[in-house]
């Protein structure tokens, strides 16, 4: 008869879902840097006047509500 015994082995981890060195801690913190940034862009774009966002290429309706980010 053979014996079998219980060998447990730590060098089979399952691969994490993001890649490595980017825990969820940095994740969220880029996340809330971009949604700043969006938010800050936002703002900047809605206080400058018709000519010179025509001068851009854009219209008004064309800005994103500052509201909309929060």
């Amino acid at each position: 008869m053979i014996e079998r015994t219980a060998e447990f082995s730590h060098s089979h981890v399952l691969p994490a879902p993001w890649p490595p060195g980017e825990g969820i801690f940095s994740k969220v913190l880029k996340y809330l840097e971009r949604r700043e940034r969006r938010l800050r862009d936002a703002r900047r774009l809605s206080v400058l006047p018709d000519y010179l966002l025509d001068d851009m290429g854009l219209k008004r309706s064309d800005l994103p509500s500052a509201e909309r980010f929060w």
